[in-house]
């Protein structure tokens, strides 16, 4: 987590965030190594229309808080439903 990543405001704060923030060659990687903290999760489905105000897009946001690979996940499955 970087400096000044608790001032920002939670948008979902009744999800915890991960145990860590993936870094390559320093943590196992989130989903395809078992010890990962989204290992074996399913996968949120969105509905085009409700997209930027799901949940999903929402806690893209984490960017904002040192979670940049967690983000571009969340964020990667809002854009693909854009055409």
């Amino acid at each position: 987590m970087f400096a000044g990543a608790m001032s920002r405001p939670r948008l979902l704060p009744e999800k915890s965030f991960p145990s860590y923030a993936y870094l390559p060659g320093k943590y196992p990687h989130p989903v395809r190594d078992p010890l990962g903290h989204s290992y074996r999760s399913d996968p949120v489905t969105v509905a085009v229309g409700e997209a930027l105000g799901s949940d999903v897009f929402l806690w893209g946001i984490v960017f904002n808080h040192g979670y940049y690979w967690e983000a571009h996940e969340d964020v990667g499955r809002i854009e693909k439903l854009t055409p």
